[in-house]
């Protein structure tokens, strides 16, 4: 559920507002938790259609 807002709201964005988010999240001036990288860097070349999507993370019970 999380996984598929984030979805949503990523491809709410055009594609030059989503390249500056790249380079925000790789900006060595602030501090991006590594796991938000990882998950960024998968999510990056499937914009915009996000259509080989799967999650990657198990469903908590």
């Amino acid at each position: 559920m999380h996984l598929s807002k984030l979805v949503t709201t990523l491809q709410a964005l055009d594609e030059t507002t989503f390249k500056s988010l790249r380079d925000y999240v790789h900006s060595p001036y602030f501090k991006v938790p590594t796991g938000s990288v990882t998950l960024f860097d998968y999510l990056y070349p499937l914009y915009p259609d996000f259509t080989d999507c799967t999650p990657i993370l198990p469903k908590r019970k």
